[in-house]
Order: structure tokens, then sequence, then C-alpha cells
């Protein structure tokens, strides 16, 4: 079955749920304001251009732009003469239809260009004929760079984030688009083409369609409800995930009953909210299930705006993490070839989003155990107990940067050492009560942070897995290392295995570096169809929210992350 934003949708393929291509454009109105108003002159146009970045109160967004396009122009009008007045309508169209990216039509002039084109026919102001043109001109450049780079100043939210190059000559392509006629074409051209973008904007309009329709009912706190169970909760459990449409159509009655059809509902609701699918409406499937529709929509919508930021080339072959799914995905030709569960960074330790290229990876690794985490995380376990140091193969080093001479553990009074006082280096030899496992992948990065092994298998049976101190420990190292080895003499995991046999420590480099990415999805529609949500584990979420909204981000708490257990 296909479930799509909670619509249940049978076997239809998700190419069903894309957007339909852009319709032909309509003629243009009989009227258009590009016929009632005169054009405004190259001297008008050269004094508004110089005057500040506001025109009558409206402030404009793309002033440089603006102006480098004029200059080219030597500040002739752009958007009159033959076949502009379609090009206005075109882009007007646009514009009514950023709210489907989930961007704000009113960010755009919209409300003023469409008051402009109300004005009377006979109406000779030269500063409304200025004002047109110019508003035309800063829309189309300015969304433009919002669906060509994304809305926000990434520098604002993701302050270490390699950002796509602003290479793209977007003056010009409005210049190509008012030629051609093809205003429409040429913004839109502009958006992700991925299908996991069309996707979520899919599910990004059904949720809007769920929002305008009232959303859901809230369920009161109370008992958990299991099957079995009934009630005036339990009826209203049902309205709930019917609106979702999680409950399947058939088992759509006014029942008070917690029956298995309702079970199925509950569980498929879990599944798809990375909560422990067990069919019990506990106090965290509750919490889930009375997030608002509207919630989901600007969480769809947060999502969108991240698919902006990224190239539209990640490489044909190239790793995506995603952090709050605490997942890692090798994909190659658009296609994934190896997925796994993965640990990432604990909230006041969280893994950095970022981008890098894996070049190569460390067999029987040592753990340089970082000072903060030797301080804040095992010092504890050593005064508790210190044969700790022994039984998981530490050495202590003096001093804090690692080449001091080895100390005994049995020679330091563990009782008195505090964190203030602790001038030590600790040091985790290669083997299987190694933190870091048996490998570890290396990509360069401002937090010294990796993807790395773990002998905690254990907790990857979790649902919610914000455990590390920074890095990302993956489920199955080793298939991902001989996958980045294939061709090579280690590039299956039988090899693989006989190498870490020998416990010496051993960099192997890649044959072919390939791109990672560190990504930070709360909302995605998977292979499946379905729509997926997760807790914003950062907080990052609701910085973008602000942003989008037009608020002043503050800037977020730097990633602190260190690799450790």
């Amino acid at each position: 079955m296909l479930l799509l934003g909670g619509l249940l949708l049978g076997t239809t393929s998700y190419q069903a749920l894309l957007p339909a291509a852009a319709p032909a454009m309509a003629p243009p109105p009989a009227a258009p304001v590009a016929a009632r108003l005169p054009a405004p002159t190259a001297q008008q146009l050269t004094v508004a251009l110089q005057a500040d970045a506001t025109r009558e109160g409206t402030r404009f967004l793309s002033v440089k732009a603006m102006r480098e396009f004029y200059h080219r122009r030597h500040d002739a009008p752009a958007w009159q003469g033959n076949g502009q007045a379609a090009n206005a309508g075109q882009l007007l169209a646009v514009l009514r239809d950023t709210a489907a990216e989930g961007l704000t039509p009113a960010d755009y002039h919209l409300r003023e260009l469409e008051t402009l084109s109300k004005a009377p026919d006979n109406d000779p102001a030269p500063e409304k004929a200025v004002g047109r043109e110019l508003l035309l001109t800063d829309a189309f450049l300015t969304v433009a760079a919002h669906y060509r780079y994304g809305h926000l100043n990434l520098q604002s939210v993701l302050p270490d984030w390699q950002p796509q190059r602003r290479d793209d000559d977007l003056g010009a392509l409005l210049e190509t688009a008012l030629t051609h006629g093809t205003v429409r074409d040429s913004l839109q051209q502009l958006l992700p083409s991925a299908p996991e973008y069309l996707t979520l904007k899919a599910a990004y309009h059904r949720y809007q369609f769920m929002a305008d329709q009232g959303g859901w009912p809230a369920i009161p706190s109370g008992s958990r409800m299991q099957q079995g169970d009934h009630g005036e909760r339990v009826a209203l459990l049902r309205q709930r995930l019917a609106a979702s449409d999680d409950l399947a159509a058939e088992a759509r009655t006014a029942s008070d009953r917690f029956d298995a059809s309702l079970q199925a509902a509950v569980q498929r609701f879990q599944a798809r909210h990375g909560l422990k699918v067990d069919g019990v409406v506990d106090r965290e499937t509750l919490a889930a299930l009375n997030v608002p529709a509207t919630e989901r929509l600007r969480q769809l919508a947060t999502n969108l705006e991240r698919w902006r930021w990224l190239p539209r080339d990640l490489g044909s072959r190239h790793i995506e993490v995603n952090i709050p799914g605490f997942s890692l995905t090798v994909m190659e030709n658009q296609q994934p070839v190896l997925t796994m569960k993965v640990i990432a960074g604990r909230p006041d330790r969280p893994t950095p989003i970022l981008n890098s290229v894996i070049t190569h990876l460390v067999l029987n690794p040592t753990w340089e155990v970082p000072h903060d985490i030797a301080t804040k995380d095992l010092l504890p376990k050593i005064r508790k107990n210190p044969a700790f140091l022994q039984r998981f193969g530490f050495r202590v080093l003096a001093g804090n940067g690692g080449d001091g001479q080895e100390v005994s553990p049995a020679q330091i009074n563990w009782q008195k050492v505090t964190p203030a006082t602790f001038h030590y280096h600790l040091s985790q030899n290669p083997g299987p009560k190694n933190f870091l496992g048996q490998v570890k992948f290396i990509f360069a990065n401002a937090y010294s942070v990796y993807l790395h092994d773990t002998p905690s298998k254990n907790l990857f049976q979790k649902e919610s897995r914000p455990f590390s101190s920074g890095c990302v420990r993956a489920e199955k190292p080793l298939e991902l290392a001989a996958l980045l080895l294939h061709d090579t003499p280690l590039g299956s995991e039988p090899a693989l295995d006989a190498a870490l046999a020998d416990t010496t420590t051993r960099t192997v480099h890649l044959p072919r570096p390939i791109p990672i990415y560190l990504l930070y999805w709360t909302a995605w529609v998977d292979d499946q169809g379905v729509a997926q949500f997760r807790p914003d584990l950062y907080g990052h979420d609701r910085l973008i929210e602000e942003g989008l909204r037009g608020r002043a981000i503050k800037k977020p708490l730097p990633c602190i992350g260190e690799c450790g257990q």
C-alpha cells in the first residue's frame, strides 16, 4: 500500500503523485497593467536605481542584482513592448505558485503587483510605472535566487555548510526569458528536479489540504490505549487516524472500540513517525498524534527549503546520512545500493551538518580520546572502577597532547583527580573493545568527526538513536568498507575480516573518494511513497521556520561533535 502524507493510495506509483506539468499560460487579461501604465524612461529608472533600496515603502530584495541587470541595459525598461504583458502575467502566476513550494507569495511583491494591475487606464503617474518595472524585476530575480539556492541565508543557519556556488547569472536568465517569453519555464527549471523533492512537494500539497479541512482532533491526555480498550478517547483516536488516512477506509466507523483495525492504523502511524511499532498509544505516540496539521505543514515546508540548499547534482556515487532519521544510504546512479541504521550525536553534542569527501579509512583504529570526553564521560567511570582502563585497553599518557610519557594507571589516585586536574591523555588500543570498533571512515571537517564502527551493537535496536558525542556510528561498517574498496584486494568482507585479524592499525586509501553529506531531514517521502516525519532533534527546524516567516535568526549554537562512545 502506498501512503503519502497519510493519504492511502493503493498501488499508485509515486510518479502519479508528482505535481502535474505547468499548464499552458492562459491569454493575458484584456487590459494588463503593462498596457495601462506609460513606459518609464531610462532617466526615471536611473534616478530610482540610485536611490535607496525601497520604493514607496516596499523594500527591494535583490538590489545589487537588479542594478547590474539595468546597467547592462543602460537603464532601459525591460517589461515594455510586444509580449511583455504576457511575460508579466507569467511572472504573477509564478509568484502565486510559490505557495506550492512552501514559500510565501507576499514575500515577492505579489500584492503590490496585483494592485498595480488594477490601475485605471488613464493613470499617468510615472512613479507607478517605475514602481511596476522595478517590482517585476526584483520579484523575478528574488524568486530565481530562492528557487535555485534557497530562501534563507545559509550562513545564518548552518555557518559551516559549504553552500552551492552562486555562479548562475540570473540577470542574463531574465533577459533571455523576456526575449523568448519563457518567464515561467525559466523559473520552474531552477527548482530541484530530484524525485525526492517532487514527492515531498506532493506531500506538502496533501497536508495543505488536510490543514484547510481543519486538520484532526486533539486527543486528551490519559492512560495508554491499546487493543481491547474502549471509550471516548478511543473514538477520538479513530477520528484522528481517519483524518490523516492512516486508518483504512473500511474501518472508518463511529466505534469507540480499540479493535485490530485501529491497532494496525496506530502501527502504521508509529512506523512513519519513527516510534516503537507496537500498536500501543503511550505518551510518546500520543504527543506525535497531537502535533497539528499546520505544524506538519511547516515541517514539510522547512524540508523543501533544505532541498533547495543542495547542489542539483550530489554526484553519481555518494553517501547520505540523515541525522534525525538515523540512517545512512549509499547512492549510485540515483539508486540506493546500501542502507543501514546509524547512531548520531546527542542534543548536547550534535552531529554537525556538513558535506565532505571520504578519502580513506582506518582498520583497527586507536581512539585518541578528546579531553572533554575524557573528563566528562570517562573520568567518572574510572573513579568508580579504576580497572575500567585496563579492561578496555586504555593507555594513560602524561599531559594533554598525547605525546607525553606513559603512566601506569595504578600510580594515580583517581579519587583526587578532577576535571580541572586531569593532566593526562587517554589512548585506547585497537581491538574488539575499542569504542570506535574495527573501522573508521575519514572525511575532512572542522569538528574532527567521522563515521565509524561500534562495539555497542545493541543500541541499533532502539528507534531513536542520539547516543554519540558527535560522530556517526554505522550499523554495517564492514559492508560499507567492502563497497568502497570494490575492485581492490580488500573489496570483500572475508578479505576485510582477514586484515582485521591482525590488530595492527592500518590506513587504506579509497580508489575513488566518495562525497558524503550529513543531512538533517525531519520530513521526507520514502521509496515506498510513505510520508515520514521525525522529531526536530537539535532544534534546527525552528530556526528555519523563523527565517521563512521573515524573523531574524539567532545564530545557532556551534556543533561541538567529537568522537566517543
